[in-house]
């Protein structure tokens, strides 16, 4: 994780357990731990689903999507990506509206 300056503020480090390919049913029912900005998967249409704006988290529902068309691979050849953590962030903004609301 770097801040908006490109400092590093936290080093991360996927788990061996989790750096693994997983099956469409792992996928469908959250078993499976991933870090969505490195995700790669075939272009095909995605269909409309009226539930997806009923979620807080996107990341775990599109991964219960992508199960249903198959399973993953994990690539240990490809070099690992950074998140930028900045106060413009979509979980910053929404951890702020969320400690406000608890006030």
């Amino acid at each position: 994780m770097i801040d908006e300056h490109g400092t590093i503020i936290k080093e991360s480090h996927l788990p061996i357990a989790v750096q693994r390919d997983a099956t469409p049913e792992e996928l469908i029912i959250g078993k499976v731990w991933s870090v969505p900005l490195s995700w790669m998967f075939r272009k095909q249409p995605i269909e409309e689903i009226p539930e997806r704006n009923m979620v807080l988290n996107g990341d775990a529902f599109f991964l219960s999507y992508l199960g249903q068309k198959g399973s993953s691979h994990h690539h240990n050849d490809i070099k690992p990506s950074a998140y930028r953590r900045h106060k413009g962030g979509v979980w910053s903004t929404l951890q702020k509206k969320i400690n406000e609301k608890i006030k």
